[in-house]
């Protein structure tokens, strides 16, 4: 039996899916599309990553921030390679590797570094104030520290909201 339950994908059709395809049997359809130019590098993009974040969380960890730095800088020197005019050199990964966290002023008023959120900025999540999960509270407090301006986008509104609006 087939790894591919019925639905509806958008998938890169990779090798291992290609096989997939072949073993559907008679009582059941695939639809393949081109890639749209317009749009093919964010699947692709996605499907590298996908495989190279796989690769990389197998490395050993007493090697692993060291070894995935060289693997890194190899993977960017072969994009190089076949595109050298879209490609600069400061694109490597410095050695030794390392995170920028903050960066921020030192007056008299405010000298200390801004909280981290507590969800990464790199991500994205969705508030439900369920139990055990991060409180929406205390989500934007900590992302209002770090805020040089704040957007909200609210869904839902409670009357005792409204009324503390109109007063």
């Amino acid at each position: 039996m087939t790894k591919l339950p019925d639905g509806l994908y958008d998938l890169l059709v990779t090798q291992a899916i290609e096989h997939e395809i072949a073993q559907l049997g008679q009582k059941r359809r695939a639809d393949t599309e081109p890639l749209e130019p317009a749009d093919s590098h964010l699947l692709l993009a996605r499907h590298i990553a996908g495989v190279i974040r796989n690769a990389l969380r197998e490395i050993p960890e007493e090697e692993r921030v060291h070894r995935q730095t060289q693997i890194s800088n190899e993977i960017l020197r072969s994009v190089s390679v076949s595109l050298p005019q879209q490609f600069a050199d400061d694109d490597y990964v410095a050695e030794p590797p390392q995170r920028l966290a903050a960066v921020y002023p030192i007056d008299a008023l405010k000298s200390r570094r801004p909280a981290a959120p507590e969800i990464p900025l790199s991500q994205s999540d969705l508030l439900v104030n369920a139990r055990d999960e991060p409180r929406i509270g205390a989500v934007l407090e900590r992302e209002i520290d770090s805020a040089d301006r704040v957007d909200l986008i609210i869904a839902f509104i409670r009357w005792s909201g409204l009324r503390v609006c109109s007063v």
